[in-house]
């Protein structure tokens, strides 16, 4: 096995460890409060999201106060099919937009 296989699968491996551990986090949710500032701390780690954050039944739960005019890129999402947790978030990449995305999907399919 060349070292170009060894570190692809390496790399492989850790991004599926930490999907289990994402997934795994999202589960021990035991309310949309808990789940809205999981969102927020998992998201706040993406390189590129400069802003997020949680409101639920229109009040601010977690995260940023407001997400900055400017930014390359603003996702304003429903997690929950009821529309009670929402998710607001600002970035400059679109690989981060992406990562945000697959977090919200991963969060929705938790709520129930």
């Amino acid at each position: 096995m060349s070292d170009t296989s060894i570190s692809q699968l390496s790399s492989s491996l850790a991004v599926a460890m930490n999907l289990a551990h994402l997934e795994a986090s999202l589960a021990s949710a035991g309310s949309l409060a808990e789940l809205g500032e999981l969102l927020v701390l998992h998201g706040a780690t993406i390189v590129g999201v400069v802003a997020i954050t949680a409101v639920l039944d229109g009040a601010r739960l977690a995260g940023a106060p407001e997400v900055p005019a400017g930014t390359c890129w603003r996702i304003e999402q429903t997690v929950d099919g009821d529309g009670r947790l929402r998710l607001l978030a600002g970035g400059d990449t679109s690989e981060a937009r992406g990562l945000l995305e697959h977090l919200l999907h991963l969060g929705g399919r938790r709520s129930g």
